[in-house]
């Protein structure tokens, strides 16, 4: 027969019970916190993702005969060749003014390049043309990322 002091051990008090609750909440708080920073990417992940971006349209897109449905970028392709001769490019189109470094027309320049994308003769289908003939918010939203990579990797 159990006495009157075990009894007492047995069941546990209001203040005790809130503890445990109090305890475990904290552990699962923890627990969340800890899956979270986890979860964070570096710096030098963020980085190397940024190396090239595949663009996924809502609709595909039509010109000059060619449709697309998404298109790939790889920034990181790029060689100094390739940096100047858009800056000739532009140099050349804008009769000798020059044009801003990372503005829009010389970073859908860089896309132009980004882009291995070729037709069955092997010509470029994204051309200056093409860039500026996508709907602005894929437009901007190609651009973007191109300043994006630049600006990750210090060069902006």
């Amino acid at each position: 027969m159990p006495n009157e002091n075990t009894a007492k051990i047995e069941t546990k008090s209001p203040q005790v019970e809130s503890l445990e609750k109090e305890i475990e909440a904290t552990e699962k708080a923890d627990k969340a916190q800890i899956e979270k920073k986890t979860k964070r990417k570096t710096i030098q992940q963020i980085r190397e993702e940024s190396r090239s971006y595949t663009h996924e349209f809502a609709q595909p897109f039509t010109f000059n005969g060619k449709t697309v449905d998404k298109l790939t970028f790889h920034w990181d392709s790029l060689t100094g060749k390739d940096s100047i001769g858009i800056d000739r490019e532009l140099s050349k189109s804008s009769g000798g003014q020059g044009v801003q470094n990372f503005g829009r027309e010389h970073v859908a320049l860089i896309a132009v390049r980004a882009c291995p994308l070729r037709d069955e003769n092997g010509m470029r289908i994204v051309d200056r043309d093409f860039m500026e003939a996508l709907p602005i918010l894929d437009f901007e939203e190609i651009t973007a990322m191109g300043r994006l990579f630049f600006r990750l990797w210090g060069l902006l």
